[in-house]
């Protein structure tokens, strides 16, 4: 089911895209950073940095370790492209290209989103059920709902909407004390969590990638990241 955010969003970007005026959302007025204390404030900081699009404070959530996981079911021919992971310099640079625009692996330019939209129906991590130290370690599972607008490229003249709707992903957590590989300004204390796995657990086929200039096409959030890396 759709939550009445994501719909209310979803509902806004179809009435632009029918306007066709052309003209980008308003950004997203800034606001006090959330602090990185306790484990719910790294998904808050994490949702907060990638929808105003900012790097800096979205990298330093990650440790230097940090896999991302493509789901086998969704996107196969990701997860066999990159079959451990791919490494925080990788989730940095596609979101770099996703925020400002950029070329990815395969010689495509894609424009920088004007709008994101992100919704995790669970914030608060739990103790890991996997066998790690439930002090050191914790863990979320939740849904997703995601929208991107990626402003028209010429010859196109309409932009570009990513939707993604009740994907499946799975964040692992660790105290800062216990963290791995973690950069200067990165505190490795016990009062900050960072992200050192993230799985997208989607159990569907995801669709195809959209071509620039299409309208409102179904994703998976690791295709999305995917096609920008």
């Amino acid at each position: 089911m759709i939550s009445r955010r994501f719909a209310g969003v979803l509902l806004a970007a179809a009435l632009a895209l029918g306007a066709g005026c052309g003209t980008e959302p308003d950004p997203k007025p800034p606001g006090p950073q959330p602090t990185v204390e306790t484990p719910e404030s790294t998904i808050v900081h994490l949702i907060a940095a990638y929808e105003r699009k900012q790097l800096a404070p979205y990298r330093a959530l990650f440790t230097g370790d940090f896999r991302f996981e493509f789901s086998n079911n969704a996107d196969p021919t990701l997860a066999a492209q990159w079959p451990g992971g791919w490494p925080a310099a990788d989730e940095s640079l596609a979101a770099k290209h996703l925020f400002e625009g950029g070329t990815n692996l395969g010689g495509a330019y894609w424009p920088g989103a004007s709008f994101i939209d992100l919704t995790l129906t669970r914030t608060a991590p739990v103790d890991d059920t996997e066998g790690r130290d439930p002090a050191l370690y914790k863990m979320l599972s939740t849904a997703v709902d995601l929208v991107v607008e990626v402003p028209p490229t010429p010859p196109y003249t309409d932009p570009t909407l990513f939707v993604i709707s009740n994907n499946a992903h799975r964040f692992y957590l660790v105290r800062g004390d216990a963290a791995v590989g973690l950069m200067a300004g990165q505190p490795a204390d016990t009062t900050r969590w960072y992200i050192w796995l993230w799985k997208d657990v989607t159990s569907g086929p995801a669709g195809a990638p959209a071509g620039i200039g299409e309208a409102t096409i179904p994703q998976s959030w690791g295709k999305v990241k995917g096609l920008y890396r």
